[in-house]
């Protein structure tokens, strides 16, 4: 289906996965801002140890990282749908153009 059109397909493809990446690096941004903003003091510490301080007291580095992981996880929830939706929506662009599968519908139900 991508005879042709190669370039155009991973352009894409890679304009899709840019929109994934862009909006799930705002995200966890816009977390670090929302931290600072309910009086986090940022200072020299990084993210994670932002958030240890919300939910930890005296705990091992490792589990800093299993609280990093799963926010990790619950924004890659949110924003992977779009990579899906985006690839999907491409097959069937890319199926109703190669293959005429619109106008076949119509000439068998008499639509046209």
């Amino acid at each position: 289906m991508v005879a042709g059109v190669w370039w155009r397909v991973f352009g894409i493809i890679l304009a899709i996965l840019l929109l994934y990446l862009m909006v799930h690096f705002i995200l966890l941004i816009s977390l670090g801002f929302v931290l600072a903003l309910i009086g986090i003091d940022g200072g020299e510490r990084d993210i994670v140890e932002m958030i240890r301080s919300l939910v930890w007291e005296e705990h091992s580095p490792k589990e800093r990282y299993h609280l990093l992981h799963i926010i990790n996880t619950a924004i890659a929830t949110l924003t992977l749908p779009i990579v899906g939706i985006g690839i999907t929506l491409l097959y069937f662009d890319r199926r109703i153009r190669k293959e005429g599968f619109d106008i076949e519908m119509r000439v068998t139900h008499n639509l046209v």
